[in-house]
């Protein structure tokens, strides 16, 4: 259930999260401010990807668990387990919030009642903008979180390196799956991306798997869209796409 929340200007200003929106290409800033209205008044919630999307960006075509992912990275939440269910905190929630006395208790363990911590120690990053950080202090960045998705910079990621490793992607593209459309923009866009061969291997295991799906379901006459173009399929995160079943017991999802 979604609750009234207040949310202080200074969140606009705060680097840190303005860092992990531009490094992740997600809408963590605005997903932060109604993440607020679904955590209970100790700020706590059920670590329930889909269902928080539903509740915090339910238009938005991503994987919400990239969202709490990029957060948990950046310390700005904390995911614990208690017995057989995951759960997330915002640690800095009490500081920013005052809560209607009518508002029910919490009914979620605290992270004190944890069997264990999972992830995201909380470094002192305070995501509601009203924190100065201290000389010395870590902030979450593109960096940080670069390497939390196996995409850190380094000599892979040069022009050079991108460019021959894109030739290899688009010689291997599906053609039966469609036109491939313009190289150079398609190079563009994944010079962009800036994938390390790790990221780029998990690229393709989605890929081949799309391209799998698709041609059982052609194989089994019904109806399988072909792929955009190479440009817009690494623009828009082809790979996270959804492509549904083929069959009951063949089930496989790109997430």
């Amino acid at each position: 259930m979604a609750r009234i929340r207040t949310v202080k200007p200074e969140l606009s200003a705060h680097e840190g999260m303005f860092d992990l929106e531009e490094a992740t290409g997600l809408p963590v800033r605005f997903a932060w401010v109604m993440l607020f209205t679904v955590a209970d008044r100790e700020g706590r919630f059920r670590w329930r990807p889909r269902t928080l999307k539903a509740q915090v960006l339910p238009h938005d075509n991503l994987d919400f668990s990239r969202v709490l992912d990029a957060w948990l990275t950046g310390g700005f939440i904390v995911k614990y387990r208690v017995g057989d269910e995951l759960f997330g905190c915002i640690p800095t929630f009490a500081k920013h919030q005052v809560i209607n006395n009518r508002e029910s208790g919490s009914a979620l363990p605290s992270i004190d009642d944890a069997d264990e911590v999972i992830a995201g120690e909380h470094k002192g990053h305070d995501a509601c903008g009203t924190h100065e950080r201290r000389e010395g202090e870590a902030s979450p960045s593109r960096e940080v979180y670069a390497q939390a998705e196996g995409r850190k910079e380094g000599k892979e990621g040069t022009a050079a390196s991108l460019a021959e490793r894109f030739d290899d992607f688009w010689n291997s593209w599906p053609t039966d799956m469609g036109e491939k459309g313009n190289r150079k923009r398609a190079l563009d866009q994944w010079q962009r991306l800036k994938p390390t061969p790790e990221f780029e291997k998990e690229i393709r295991a989605r890929l081949e798997q799309q391209v799998r799906v698709k041609r059982d379901l052609r194989a089994q006459g019904q109806f399988a869209a072909n792929f955009q173009h190479v440009e817009r399929w690494i623009r828009d995160r082809g790979w996270d796409n959804e492509v549904g079943s083929v069959a009951a017991d063949t089930l496989e999802y790109i997430v």
